[in-house]
């Protein structure tokens, strides 16, 4: 162990959570951002010292345990060789990435260029922080590093780590997620998460990127104009879902219950990005205030699991979310009262909850990070929001 344990710090904001600072040498002198997505700021060389948060994100305001102070403690102390492990693990599935993104030869010289080494991977990272989970196997913890990267400004890149195996690679999410019980599983064949290509999704039909699973057409004349409208929006849309499913997770009748449940079996969530809808723009001049929320950019809708517990990359999965809210604020009565009715259906291009009540059909703006200020009304119901803030695009996505 190192010879001084890790100091923890309780901060309350997006909600409680205990973090550290450590010093790294293995990254001192590398180029890094304070904001994860923040890649078109200037980078500076980092001092080695880095923030270390305990995960999985939503644990209780509870000190941290003996077992993850030593957790903690165990990362600071093989930071050298967890650092070389996945440095070299993706530069290794570096190419695979090039493939899955499919840049232009003029986008790929500037975002994802050719490499030959660690050396020339490293100059297109900034390493911003890590997250330790209470998860671990044979004693050796699992940790969560994550970076900003050319390729990716609006996902950042994640890394899960065990000990110094890497796990998987993915978007931002995959460093500070809640380890499953089948990443401990023996990593074979790719370690790539995110982006993935699912197999018989072809990303072509109406426009570039889109992707149509659901199997109903999303663009037919005879169509009811409000779905025609929103049909031309997505550029991803969720799997095939059915109306039993749909009215399990929203089993009380409410105003606009009925479009809700047409609009799901059509689309089933999605976004208007081809990229996906697991992390959003990270851009301060894209945020819209909360008292000018008649300008927001509404920029896709949580899907619907078949199974509860899928991940359902890249679709955001509206039961893992409202799982993992009710978790981290389940110790706050007017918050937990709030999930209680509330569940969020759909997200702004800052990543900001739009929730629906599923009692009155009232959709809400909620910013978790300001919780306190509480809900803003946008929409009486669901079919009025989606004509305010869907059919109609408002502003710029990128």
């Amino acid at each position: 162990m190192p010879r001084n344990s890790p100091q923890f710090v309780l901060r309350d904001r997006p909600f409680p959570h205990w973090t550290t600072t450590a010093l790294l040498p293995s990254w001192k002198g590398h180029r890094c951002h304070s904001d994860l997505f923040g890649w078109r700021e200037k980078p500076k060389a980092s001092d080695g010292n880095t923030e270390i948060f305990l995960s999985p994100v939503g644990r209780s305001a509870d000190p941290p345990s003996e077992a993850e102070v030593a957790a903690v403690s165990w990362v600071i102390e093989n930071e050298a060789s967890i650092s070389h492990a996945l440095i070299a693990s993706l530069f290794k599935e570096y190419r695979c990435l090039q493939e899955l993104y499919g840049y232009t030869d003029e986008e790929k010289m500037r975002l994802m260029p050719d490499i030959e080494s660690t050396d020339d991977l490293r100059s297109l990272l900034r390493f911003h922080n890590i997250h330790v989970h209470r998860e671990q196997e044979d004693g050796i913890p699992y940790s969560g590093w994550g970076f900003g990267c050319t390729w990716e400004s609006e996902h950042g890149l994640g890394i899960l780590m065990h000990g110094s195996r890497t796990v998987k690679i993915g978007w931002a999410d995959t460093a500070f997620d809640p380890v499953r019980q089948d990443d401990s599983d023996s990593a074979s064949g790719s370690l790539i998460v995110a982006p993935r290509r699912i197999p018989g999704w072809s990303p072509s039909s109406r426009k570039e990127g889109w992707i149509n699973t659901s199997g109903i057409p999303l663009f037919d004349p005879s169509e009811d104009e409000f779905f025609r409208n929103a049909g031309v929006q997505f550029s991803i849309v969720g799997p095939l879902v059915s109306e039993a499913e749909i009215r399990e997770v929203f089993p009380e009748p409410f105003l606009g219950r009925d479009d809700l449940v047409q609009f799901y079996l059509r689309y089933n969530g999605g976004s208007r990005s081809s990229k996906g809808c697991i992390m959003h723009c990270g851009s301060p001049a894209h945020c819209v205030p909360r008292n000018e929320l008649q300008k927001l950019n509404l920029e896709g809708f949580r899907s619907i699991p078949v199974r509860p517990d899928d991940r359902m990359l890249p679709f955001a999965n509206m039961l893992a979310h409202h799982a993992t809210m009710a978790r981290i604020y389940l110790k706050i009565p007017e918050m937990k009262a709030f999930l209680d009715e509330h569940i969020g259906i759909a997200f702004d291009h800052s990543g900001r909850d739009l929730c629906i009540s599923r009692q009155s059909g009232q959709i809400v703006f909620m910013d978790w990070t300001a919780y306190k200020e509480g809900p803003v009304e946008v929409a009486s119901s669901f079919i009025e929001f989606v004509q305010r803030f869907w059919n109609i695009h408002q502003g710029p996505v990128h």
